[in-house]
């Protein structure tokens, strides 16, 4: 084997090399910035879940009449019940 054969299979190898470092080490940061967005996913799962919780609670019906107490306002239907018929054809919808 001659020397230039030699110095040309030297580098080469050592290319191949480093072009294994340079994938491996970006292998590495990629999976460990997707390590970092699946805690932030869990993390803000838990944050809508919170919020949905908080939001179940105030729409409570308990929670409406505590609040409408505490800040005096009445509570009222927001319709009034109407027949669509008249009394006389009632009979007809039951």
């Amino acid at each position: 084997m001659t020397i230039p054969r030699f110095t040309g299979l030297l580098v080469l190898f050592g290319a191949l090399g480093i072009a294994v470092v340079v994938l491996r080490a970006d292998q590495v940061r990629r999976s460990n910035h997707i390590q970092q967005l699946q805690f932030e996913q869990i993390a803000l799962r838990q944050v809508i879940w919170t919020k949905e919780m908080e939001i179940a609670r105030l729409r409570s019906p308990q929670m409406i009449r505590d609040r409408a107490s505490r800040l005096a306002i009445p509570l009222v239907p927001p319709y009034e019940e109407k027949s669509v018929l008249p009394q006389e054809e009632a009979w007809v919808a039951e």
